[in-house]
């Protein structure tokens, strides 16, 4: 949740008031506090808690491209940042009021947001200011990838993935890609929903139903790998060129260990979506979904729930070191770890 931070006789002083109300008119808060119980809302019915200002909107990306830098994107356009480790955040001016589903950084100033419509933002600032460019599509991207300040890949609604090596002053439609998926001989060109490289060179794309490509020189080519399964793929973690895993539908993880020449089903427990998945290192990971977190500690050979207090859809999960994480969901909800994921806090994300 995004909150400001309550003085300590519970009432706000005026000046701060005034600015509180007025962050919430711009960005769309509001001074109550969210419970869902729906999957990935839009929205939620307000209930009493003490008086704070929470995000009213779902969060559905994270980004953080060290222990104290960290984006998080959203429904409406929101995007919110932290520059000291999540102790204080504030909200940044995307200029748009469509949903922005991935966003990816590849240092402290360079980073890309995409979302509905075929919407790419882009900032070579941190975020401070942050300005359209043209996919030439209009189809939703979900899922983005910033390699360096000049490449960057975005994926999406039938098939698209784009690619660009200039800053995104021209974004390029992979059509080899698109080739590919025809193959499958399917009505309408299956979408992909993310996209992660290890390298320039080694990369894959993912979507439904059950879709991995895999790059090995750049994007100049592009292979279907068997997932064997049909559910939606939602995000990759890419470790190196060898070594991955995918999170899906249904409870889907997926692992390679062989640069997805096979794919391993792993037992996660679940059998609902899970929306994101991370490593914090090769034994370490984390992935997410309905108010639950599923860590493993020997690279998905097993996996256990640890179950939050509220009852909410995590969106996504991101490691800035190996013991600082970070999964956010809908309501503006945000938890921390600080211990390697031991231990998860909810916080209170005070607006600056």
């Amino acid at each position: 949740m995004v909150m400001d931070k309550q003085s300590r006789a519970g009432v706000l002083p005026a000046n701060i008031l005034v600015l509180t109300i007025a962050i919430c008119l711009v960005f769309g808060l509001t001074p109550v506090s969210i419970k869902s119980e729906s999957e990935i809302p839009d929205t939620a019915a307000p209930q009493a808690e003490p008086s704070s200002v929470v995000m009213n909107s779902s969060l559905f990306a994270l980004c953080f491209s060290g222990q104290n830098n960290g984006w998080l994107v959203g429904k409406g356009g929101a995007i919110v940042c932290t520059r000291d480790g999540g102790k204080t955040w504030s909200l940044q001016k995307s200029g748009e009021k469509l949903h922005l589903y991935d966003v990816s950084f590849c240092d402290d100033s360079n980073g890309w947001a995409v979302g509905e419509g075929g919407i790419i933002l882009h900032t070579t600032n941190g975020g401070t200011t942050w300005s359209p460019q043209q996919s030439g599509l209009t189809g939703n991207l979900r899922g983005v990838q910033c390699l360096d300040a000049s490449t960057a890949w975005a994926a999406g609604h039938e098939g698209a993935l784009l690619k660009t090596v200039d800053g995104g002053k021209t974004w390029i439609l992979q059509k080899k890609v698109q080739d590919v998926l025809r193959l499958l001989n399917r009505k309408f060109l299956p979408s992909l929903f993310g996209v992660r490289f290890s390298d320039a060179r080694n990369g894959y794309a993912i979507g439904h139903p059950g879709i991995i490509l895999r790059t090995a020189d750049g994007g100049e080519t592009w292979q279907q790998q068997s997932s064997g399964t049909s559910a939606i793929l939602y995000k990759v973690a890419v470790l190196d060129h060898n070594t991955a895993w995918i999170a899906g539908g249904g409870g889907v993880i997926l692992h390679t260990a062989d640069g997805g020449a096979t794919w391993v089903m792993q037992k996660s427990g679940v059998n609902f979506m899970l929306n994101s998945i991370a490593f914090a290192g090769e034994k370490n990971g984390f992935a997410v979904g309905h108010k639950c977190i599923l860590h493993t500690e020997n690279g998905g050979e097993t996996w256990s729930k640890y179950d939050i207090a509220l009852s909410r859809w995590l969106c996504g999960v991101s490691f800035s070191d190996a013991t600082n994480g970070w999964t956010i969901g809908d309501s503006g909800t945000i938890y921390h770890t600080e211990d390697g994921g031991k231990n998860w806090k909810l916080i209170t994300a005070q607006l600056k």
